[in-house]
């Protein structure tokens, strides 16, 4: 059987090259390492935002192939990307901020519009909807980063330290909503 996901990216970052090799069918995939280490520039490879060498294939889709000089654009990749610092706009509201996350160009109006409908259910975020970024608290935020990269309809979803800025209790809040996006969405992580 052909796995899921299979990497083998090669980066320089600057002080040392790093190579990722796997593959796995797991619809959960963690990286962990020290800090330092290059788990968020792997991550931003895998998202395209990071130039990186190497094959790189999630389900039937080649995202990365410099052999035969496949390197699809951070846009075509459909990789929803979460970053440590969520990199919300502080100025705009909730909804503004959700519907940043803009899907490939070839998804149907009625199809985003379902999604954002399912982001704003699973993360219980209705409540928050017109209310702006500095308002929320760093649960909310979090949700909300989450919910921008679902309404991209992402085939692939990449957490950045998800959690690292959140306290134990908020920890314990956010799991949930993490569950519920894998299985409701079956969406790999």
């Amino acid at each position: 059987m052909k796995a899921f996901y299979e990497f083998d990216l090669q980066l320089n970052l600057g002080e040392f090259d790093l190579q990722l090799a796997l593959q796995s069918n797991s619809p959960v995939l963690g990286l962990f390492g020290p800090s330092g280490c290059g788990k968020s520039s792997c991550l931003k490879a895998i998202a395209g935002l990071r130039k990186a060498s190497g094959y790189l294939r999630c389900g039937s889709h080649v995202l990365l192939d410099t052999t035969n000089s496949i390197d699809l654009d951070p846009a075509e990749r459909g990789v929803g990307y979460v970053p440590q610092n969520h990199c919300l706009f502080p100025h705009w509201n909730v909804e503004r901020n959700l519907l940043a996350g803009r899907p490939q160009k070839h998804i149907k109006a009625e199809a985003r519009a379902t999604r954002f409908q399912e982001a704003v259910e699973i993360l219980e975020l209705k409540p928050l909807l017109k209310r702006r970024i500095q308002q929320l608290s760093g649960g909310e935020r979090q949700r909300v980063a989450l919910g921008r990269a679902l309404c991209a309809m992402p085939e692939l979803l990449l957490l950045d330290e998800p959690m690292a800025s959140l306290d134990a209790s908020l920890k314990q809040r956010i799991l949930p909503f993490l569950v519920r996006v894998r299985e409701e969405l079956s969406l790999p992580i």
